[in-house]
């Protein structure tokens, strides 16, 4: 079995933009005002995203480097691909709150194989309407 980190294939630099992309993006979309600098500022995130899309990998092999959101997705303990803070008791029916860091993945384009290189980190809570208050 391989012990090297996923994160030695690709240089932390990109981990690091990739994470402030995701912080911009998440502030982004829960402003709701200056709806045309919104606009502006989402043009250029894509931009800086598709920096990530077809990078030549050490053997010469197109690779995608992407990051992705999980709020509001469905959170179990089988997932290897998020950190999980679990907010309040109840631990059945969980659902992602926040977000604090993005799950980033790196794909082979020649193989079609996709690996997490960076898990996420998130809180998450029951979606169970029990009427207490779990903050």
């Amino acid at each position: 079995m391989n012990s090297n980190k996923p994160t030695s294939m690709v240089p932390p630099i990109y981990l690091k933009i990739l994470n402030q992309l995701y912080d911009m993006e998440s502030k982004i979309n829960s402003s709701k005002d200056c709806k045309t600098t919104v606009n502006h500022i989402k043009r250029n995130i894509e931009r800086m995203n598709n920096i990530f899309l077809d990078l030549p990998d050490m053997n010469g092999c197109s690779i995608n480097i992407e990051y992705l959101n999980p709020m509001n997705q469905k959170y179990d303990d089988t997932r290897n691909d998020l950190d999980a803070n679990i907010i309040g008791e109840i631990t059945e029916n969980l659902v992602v709150v926040d977000v604090i860091k993005p799950i980033i993945k790196m794909v082979n384009q020649s193989s079609g194989i996709s690996q997490v290189i960076q898990k996420g980190m998130v809180s998450v809570k029951s979606n169970n309407n029990t009427g207490e208050n779990n903050e």
